[in-house]
């Protein structure tokens, strides 16, 4: 009995400890998946807001860049009105001065239609007033006449029908030239109401789609920091598990002393007194045979009954026994499973999700492509915007130019005509002086000084182009400086969003780092908490050394996975820095950008200043050649005084002749005069169908570039709206993969909770089995005992022959125990006996 406790002792103490030993690798097991778990939310989510920080950086740079464009709009509107109203004031001294030439004209020529006055309040120019000045003299000088005014009067009318055609047609011209003004600024307006609305809608849209993205990662945070409480709870309550467990352990070992004592005190106490109270039985029923033949049926019926029961409790053992061998297996199976990464990998739901993430990541990255596309055709538009910009304040610059230029073009021009009337006059007053002696010298002087005026306004001429050259090359010079500025400031926001991508990998790194060191530290808690789990164990060698060897097991796989998260912490660091180097180097090569364009700047301000100071000694020269101009018309003017006075001279002694010279003459300075007239007018009608020309070529561009830029906005509106279709499709997606990763967490979550229902079932199992154990063991004592009574029973009623003997033994037995000496030992002197009685039988 000794012999076979020890074994039984030593099965259910491996036993008892066996549910609670055996769960505890499992329960250690599982934080394995969770960490992984975790990792991947965490590398989930951090990938979902570096996605979201670059979405944030492109549209902080398309409101940037609409907020740019919305201030170029402004400064333009800005502008605009002022061109208005130089275009309305110059229009309007147009037609005053077209209106006040036409009155003049017909007043001077025709004043027989018109029946008022010659004298009106309106001013005249210099030529205008000469012509009639000469015509009012001629007309009072030949009263008498000899055929001319008539011929004059004659010739009136036609020259009045010339010049009101001319008039008119100008009105005409102009009056188209304001309509079209008056069209064009039209379109301007509502072109730039269009661009500033639409820039305003852009600008709403931009500031909605970064509130939804605040928004958003307002959302995640909060969904980060609800799963580090979480991670926190878990923490906490794995602890609160462990410690539990380490308590269920020792009075799990304290019961399993107890109960080893317990069965040891058992044994012992079963070994030894059974026999006497039987044989007391029998000696007190040994008078009657039957019943010891009834007790003996008796007996063997209980015996068979012990049987029966024995056998049914074998036969549950056994199906006990296979169902916690098909558990374990369920377990084991369920164990590895759960820890093999391939069984993992190979599930369908798995592929399913990875599926799902990868198509996520190509629609991803394809939206991505499409921003990047939209964002390359909106700086496009952004930089031929600022081009047209450009070449509109050139064009402006031009026109301004030109319409200044031409003013003062038609002011030389009437200087010239002036000039060339008084040379007419004087070669009159020459040819009339010809005849007269003493003045060879004089007509010799004058003439070299007719000679000698159109080489001056040659040379007066091509100064006046070197200006208008110099000019323009001006205009140029600046415009480039305004291209290098903006390409320098675009340098500058490069360069500032290449340091903020250096700042944020910089705390990437670091973020990286302190995660390596929380792991390492976690690692080390496992370590210390296996080692002092190792050390509270007070189990068998065997049962040690098979948990030490699963221990060093799942360290090296737990090494093994610290070792690929390091790898992959290296790799991302690598990773990290190589791109901080690319940065540092796209960083140098912009700054070398810079400063070349720096160079650029200061070489085209060095340039621009030196020509601004040749622009400041060409208008010094300028102001020189018209300060000689006017003292050459000073010094016109005192010859004329001399000339007049020799005049008079000579109209004092010839009168007749120089009446009848001046006749000739005057006809023929009307003639030349209607005809220089003529032909300015013609130049006029040319120069106004010219700028009509160009005119109506601008409203064609115009046009054009409307038409452009309304397709590229239905563009740029069709290409939106499907951006914003297949970002609602990439959010219901990512709703969809949200509410499917819920529910397969939450299908985890329950197979967990089966598992550790699975487990407590099984520890209950055990717990009856080693209860059905010792019943057993209990009932194989019992039947052990009723075996023994069973053949001694037989071994009575086979020995019947010595019953006299053994009554005659009751009988002394009897008187002994009635004696009164030995009744303080009548237990232990009838047990020598009857061992002595049953030696002999």
């Amino acid at each position: 009995m000794g012999s076979t406790g020890e074994p039984d002792r030593k099965r259910r103490h491996f036993t008892s400890v066996s549910p609670t030993a055996g769960p505890s690798p499992t329960k250690r097991k599982p934080i394995a998946p969770f960490s992984e778990d975790k990792k991947l939310d965490l590398s989930v989510l951090k990938y979902k807001n570096q996605k979201l920080g670059e979405q944030l950086e492109a549209r902080k740079l398309e409101y940037h860049a609409l907020e740019s464009k919305y201030i170029q709009l402004r400064e333009k509107q800005r502008e605009y009105p002022k061109t208005i109203l130089f275009l309305k004031e110059s229009h309007q001294q147009l037609v005053d001065n077209m209106a006040s030439n036409d009155l003049s004209r017909g007043g001077a020529i025709c004043p027989e239609f018109d029946g008022a006055s010659t004298t009106t309040e309106e001013p005249y120019s210099s030529i205008e007033e000469d012509f009639l000045s000469r015509i009012v003299e001629s007309g009072t000088a030949e009263s008498s006449g000899c055929g001319f005014p008539n011929e004059t009067d004659n010739s009136l009318p036609p020259v009045g029908s010339v010049i009101k055609e001319t008039s008119t047609s100008l009105h005409r011209a102009w009056f188209q030239n304001r309509k079209t003004i008056s069209f064009l600024l039209d379109l301007v307006t509502e072109k730039l109401k269009t661009s500033t609305v639409g820039g305003l809608d852009e600008l709403d849209n931009a500031l909605q789609r970064i509130h939804d993205v605040h928004t958003r990662h307002r959302e995640l945070w909060e969904k980060i920091q609800s799963r580090r409480d979480r991670n926190v709870q878990n923490k906490a309550e794995l602890r609160r598990l462990r410690e539990e467990f380490s308590c269920i352990v020792a009075e799990l070992e304290e019961t399993n002393t107890r109960l080893a004592a317990l069965k040891a005190e058992g044994d012992v106490s079963q070994s030894a007194p059974l026999l006497f109270p039987v044989l007391g039985n029998k000696c007190k029923n040994g008078d009657d045979l039957r019943d010891k033949q009834k007790e003996l049926q008796n007996l063997e019926a209980t015996y068979r009954e012990q049987i029966n029961l024995v056998s049914e409790r074998l036969v549950n053992i056994r199906r006990l026994h296979e169902e916690r061998v098909e558990i374990l297996k369920k377990l084991a199976n369920l164990k590895n499973t759960l820890m093999d990464l391939n069984v993992v990998l190979a599930s369908s739901t798995y592929q399913l999700l990875n599926e799902q993430l990868m198509r996520s990541q190509s629609e991803l990255d394809q939206l991505r492509a499409v921003a990047e596309k939209l964002q390359i055709e909106k700086d496009k538009l952004f930089w031929h915007e600022k081009e047209s910009s450009l070449k509109a304040d050139i064009g402006e610059i031009s026109q301004m130019k030109n319409s200044y230029y031409d003013s003062r073009f038609s002011e030389l021009q009437l200087y010239l005509q002036k000039l060339a009337d008084e040379r007419s006059i004087m070669e009159r007053k020459l040819e009339e002086a010809l005849r007269e002696p003493g003045r060879k010298q004089i007509i010799v002087e004058f003439k070299a000084l007719v000679s000698s005026l159109p080489n001056e306004m040659a040379i007066m001429q091509s100064e006046l182009n070197k200006h208008k050259e110099a000019a323009s090359d001006l205009h140029l010079l600046r415009a480039e400086v305004q291209s290098l500025s903006s390409m320098l400031k675009q340098k500058e926001s490069e360069m500032e969003g290449l340091s903020s991508r250096v700042s944020y990998a910089d705390s990437e790194i670091k973020r990286l780092k302190a995660k390596a060191r929380d792991i390492r530290q976690t690692i080390y808690e496992f370590k210390l908490f296996i080692e002092a789990f190792k050390r509270e164990s007070v189990d068998a060698r065997n049962v040690i050394e098979l948990k030490d060897r699963e221990y060093q097991a799942w360290a090296h796989a737990e090494s093994l996975k610290m070792s690929l998260d390091e790898h992959i912490l290296e790799m991302k660091v690598k990773e990290a820095n190589e791109a901080e180097a690319l940065s540092q180097q796209t960083l140098l090569a912009a700054e070398a950008e810079i400063a070349e364009l720096r160079k650029k700047l200061e070489a085209s301000r060095r340039e621009m200043s030196t020509l601004s100071v040749t622009l400041k000694s060409k208008h010094e020269e300028g102001d020189v050649y018209i300060s000689e101009i006017e003292s050459i018309g000073q010094a016109y003017e005192d010859i004329q005084t001399q000339n007049q006075q020799l005049l008079q001279q000579i109209t004092e002694r010839d009168d007749h002749n120089t009446k009848l010279v001046m006749e000739g003459v005057q006809a023929k300075q009307m003639q030349e005069a209607l005809r220089v007239e003529v032909q300015t007018l013609q130049k006029k009608m040319q120069h106004a169908n010219s700028l009509l020309d160009l005119y109506k070529g601008k409203v064609v561009l115009l046009d054009d570039q409307l038409k452009c830029w309304s397709e590229q906005l239905n563009k740029l509106e069709q290409e939106r709206w499907q951006f914003s279709t297949s970002l609602g499709n990439a959010q219901k997606r990512q709703t969809d993969l949200q509410s499917e990763s819920q529910q397969l967490r939450q299908s985890a979550e329950h197979v967990l909770s089966n598992v550790e229902k699975s487990r407590t079932q099984e520890a209950e199992l055990l717990i009856e089995l080693d209860k059905e154990r010792y019943a057993k063991k209990r009932l194989e004592d019992d039947l052990e005992v009723e075996t023994r009574r069973l053949s001694s029973l037989r071994e009575r009623a086979e020995g019947s022959s010595g019953v006299g003997k053994l009554k005659e033994e009751a009988r002394e037995l009897r008187g002994i125990l009635k004696c009164s000496v030995c009744r303080d030992h009548q237990k232990e002197e009838p047990s020598s006996m009857t061992f002595g009685h049953f030696s002999k039988i």
